[in-house]
């Protein structure tokens, strides 16, 4: 459901599609191009010796252009489009990775706070009755005011606990909502994936350098931008155009019913002097490419330290739940020997006012561990790039760019498109892209 309704999903998806157009267009460039002509003028010619003579011409043509050879900016054009809609796809998939840890951080702070409402509201009941044996007791004068005072205090804060862990339901809540468009259920099924998490941190960060779909999508804009440069290279080279006419005109100012005819040859240019603006464009191009190297240099610095970050806070909050439930055991422990002391008269309400209070705290502590975990788990995932569709078995078609494309290119050209697929496969074979047949 989140994949068809996030925002930030939908934009990125068009701007995949926008960048499939562009491949689109750098394949253009091996297709002629084809036009029709049709004038129509009016005319009037006065001679002398001769006579004044009016009419209408009807002319009507096609001219026909094909590129031949252009410096290589045709084939490293179409090379940089297809490394851009590599890099689109992933940063599409990092989206997504980024969405889905979203929404499981959303939903492990609704479970949360629901599980610190649980245990607010129980133990409201617990001191509740606390409170109605330490009264019972003052009626029969084995305790005292003090003690009923105490036990009628500790329930009022107990009572205030539950409307503050209600409103963190809501609140939680609505997060969750705004997140993925629709009420979180009654209850959340949390797959247990700490078995993926690497146990080295090492280990951890290699697979995040290796893995992390916007160190991929970076990559392949590296090599956009090196192709790029070759592209702008290869407007210093010849370029080579095979160019063609017909025309047909009727009535013509010749005198004749009509004449008509052809023409065809190939053009050649090079470039001399362009007042710099060629050169100037390969050093701009040169400098992109300068610019994605330290992009790239950057990312991996900072998703070093994201993955040492998030993999030292997954082992401090998997560390703490072990010690948390430990201490939850022993203060049920406690709890249940002091209250037995108490009714033996060694222990005051206040110690049991006490142990009560240190395995409420106990819990909630355990609780907020095992959600922390749940958190660093699925980031740990997101920044090792396991954290796509695949990983919940779900299918999404923004992912089949080479039928998407191979579809287009055909639908806008074809038959035309059959002889050129050879190219392209080769090109889509570089990328590691699944050919067209």
């Amino acid at each position: 459901h989140v994949l068809q309704t996030n925002p930030s999903l939908h934009i990125q998806r068009q701007n995949l599609l926008s960048q499939v157009e562009e491949v689109e267009q750098a394949y253009a460039f091996l297709l002629p191009s084809l036009n029709a002509e049709g004038a129509v003028n009016g005319f009037s010619l006065d001679s002398d010796p001769g006579s004044e003579t009016d009419g209408i011409e009807k002319t009507m043509g096609l001219t026909l252009s094909q590129f031949l050879y252009r410096g290589g900016q045709t084939d490293h054009g179409i090379i940089e489009q297809l490394n851009l809609l590599k890099a689109a796809e992933f940063e599409y998939l990092q989206d997504v990775q980024d969405v889905f840890s979203t929404v499981i951080a959303s939903a492990a702070r609704v479970e949360f706070a629901r599980n610190s409402l649980s245990l607010a509201v129980n133990n409201a009941d617990r001191l509740r009755r606390q409170f109605q044996s330490a009264q019972a007791g003052f009626e029969v004068g084995e305790l005292t005011r003090t003690d009923v005072a105490q036990a009628r205090a500790r329930l009022s804060e107990a009572e205030s606990d539950i409307i503050r862990a209600q409103g963190d339901v809501y609140q939680a809540e609505a997060e969750y909502s705004e997140v993925t468009n629709r009420q979180p259920p009654n209850r959340f099924t949390m797959t247990d994936v700490a078995g993926f998490i690497p146990e080295n941190r090492d280990e951890l960060v290699d697979i995040a350098l290796g893995g992390n779909a916007e160190i991929i999508a970076q990559l392949y804009r590296v090599e956009a931008a090196r192709r790029g440069v070759s592209a702008q290279k290869g407007v210093l080279y010849p370029q080579l155009e095979l160019q063609g006419e017909l025309s047909q005109t009727y009535d013509p100012r010749s005198g004749l019913d009509e004449q008509g005819g052809g023409v065809i040859g190939v053009r050649a240019s090079l470039p001399i002097f362009n007042r710099g603006i060629n050169r100037s464009e390969i050093r701009r191009s040169q400098t992109d490419l300068y610019a994605q190297k330290a992009r790239l240099d950057q990312l991996r610095f900072a998703i070093r330290s994201d993955a040492v970050s998030v993999w030292q806070n997954y082992k401090t909050a998997k560390s703490e739940l072990t010690a948390r439930r430990s201490q939850i055991n022993a203060a049920e422990i406690a709890l249940e020997g002091v209250g037995a002391e108490r009714e033996n008269g060694t222990r005051t309400v206040l110690d049991v006012l006490d142990a009560n209070q240190e395995l409420l705290n106990a819990r909630n502590a355990y609780n907020a561990a095992k959600r922390d975990v749940t958190i660093a788990c699925y980031e740990l995932l997101a920044l090792m790039g396991v954290l796509g569709p695949d990983a919940f078995s779900l299918e999404d078609e923004t992912f089949n760019h080479p039928q998407l494309v191979g579809d287009s290119f055909g639908k806008s050209f074809g038959q035309l498109a059959n002889p050129l697929l050879k190219v392209r496969n080769a090109a889509l074979e570089a990328l590691g892209m699944t050919q067209i047949e």
